[in-house]
């Protein structure tokens, strides 16, 4: 192992090394990459390490048009986070909401 005092700079080589091993070590180590277990759409090529991302992939979208509509313009989304961030990147000086189109009646407010 390198040692290094405080006015001396470690190499870029090395730090760049140390910082690889650090994250191959955190990421063998993690739970859900530990288990070796993962988890595969069976109707796209999406695999999933936890089993409810891949349930939540089947209801909401895969093979699903998407949901939630811009209300300014024709930007569509599967996800109503998304459709938020887009109002308020593209339409700053406009309230914040998304349309469900499954709801059409009630927009969500947020």
């Amino acid at each position: 192992m390198l040692s290094f005092s405080a006015s001396e700079s470690v190499p870029m080589r090395t730090r760049k090394n140390y910082l690889g091993s650090v994250a191959i070590r955190n990421a063998v180590n993690s739970p859900r990459v530990r288990n070796g277990r993962s988890f595969a759409c069976g109707n796209c090529n999406s695999v999933f390490s936890m089993k409810h991302n891949l349930q939540y992939h089947w209801r909401i979208e895969c093979g699903q048009p998407p949901r939630y509509n811009c209300p300014y313009c024709a930007y569509r989304t599967k996800h109503p986070s998304n459709v938020r961030a887009h109002v308020r990147r593209k339409h700053p000086d406009n309230r914040v909401y998304v349309v469900d189109i499954r709801k059409t009646d009630i927009p969500q407010f947020f």
